[in-house]
């Protein structure tokens, strides 16, 4: 079995339908590159499984014949024996892998299904291309804070000079302005104590003002911190992993994804979280959808039926 889906695996990668002589046929549909809130997803083909494509086109066979030098009824004697490994493993465990392609399953009414395993890389247009994990630029809250303090410095610093050097509102009579000749003959004592006075009177007002501006600054730094931190807290998102085992140690978790890579999950990575290293086979961007994929996958693979979604903050 394994050579058949050997060959298969190769042929789709050049060919968008490859039939399986009077058991089904494998279709690839193409899909465009898409962008979510997470990820950049590269072009990818979708593979579907069509019971009644089963005419005999030769391309299977002759793959058998150009790998392995053998003739065409011996090609369709291998290919033959294969489908009965399938059949038999269905009706012994209720599914049978199909390498990194998906698996045979069988439904309600007892027909011969195929999952499609949405890692599978059969499109040769991006073959290795990942999905671009990015996150958006967070607003450093403390560079907001900065900036308005210093724009209520400024505020401050040009606001106080001007409130001292202005002019006092209220006008004389022309017969009652002291004139300059009087102020200097006036005593030192009387001059200070009229210039402290004066000064007091105009301080008086500029600390009031001063009093409301920082009142103003405040509440203006309250509410741009506020917002900061809402603009962060809106900003995290989460990764849901399909988790298939949760082990105590690194070098488990090492040699259990060594143990696996007969399965070709080609995106198994090993989640850290609360001191256990867990084995993640894919993400999603979304619990439904993640929830949906570990429904079907554990329905559709008895050796994987206790996988289960694991939530990751991304800060």
């Amino acid at each position: 079995m394994q050579k058949l889906i050997s060959n298969i695996e190769y042929l789709l990668l050049r060919h968008d339908c490859v039939i399986i002589p009077n058991y089904g046929g494998f279709v690839a549909n193409r899909v465009g590159a898409k962008v979510s809130e997470r990820y950049v997803m590269p072009s990818s083909r979708i593979l579907l499984f069509n019971p009644l494509l089963t005419y005999n086109d030769g391309l299977l066979a002759q793959e058998y014949m150009r790998r392995d030098k053998i003739s065409f009824a011996q090609a369709m004697s291998e290919i033959e024996n294969a489908v009965s490994q399938i059949d038999l493993l269905i009706k012994e465990k209720g599914n049978a892998c199909f390498g990194k392609l998906g698996m045979f399953s069988l439904d309600a009414n007892g027909e011969v299904i195929f999952t499609y395993n949405k890692n599978a890389d059969i499109d040769t247009c991006s073959y290795g291309a990942k999905n671009l994990l990015f996150a958006p630029i967070k607003q450093d809250a403390h560079f907001e804070v900065k900036k308005v303090v210093a724009v209520a410095a400024i505020f401050l610093l040009l606001l106080l000079p001007f409130n001292i050097i202005k002019s006092p509102k209220q006008s004389y009579d022309a017969s009652f302005v002291p004139k300059f000749e009087q102020i200097q003959s006036l005593p030192k004592p009387v001059v200070d104590t009229l210039v402290q006075d004066s000064v007091s009177e105009f301080a008086s007002t500029d600390i009031e003002v001063v009093q409301d501006s920082l009142i103003s600054v405040e509440n203006a730094l309250a509410e741009e911190v506020s917002l900061v931190e809402n603009v962060e807290k809106s900003q995290e998102k989460s990764i849901y992993h399909i988790i298939i085992a949760s082990l105590p140690s690194l070098s488990k978790a090492n040699q259990y994804l060594k143990e696996i890579s007969v399965y070709d999950f080609e995106n198994a990575q090993i989640v850290k979280a609360d001191n256990r290293y867990r084995i993640s086979v894919a993400t999603f961007d979304s619990n439904a959808e993640a929830e949906s994929f570990v429904t079907n996958f554990a329905a559709n693979c008895q050796e994987f039926s206790e996988a289960w979604v694991f939530e990751e903050s991304q800060d």
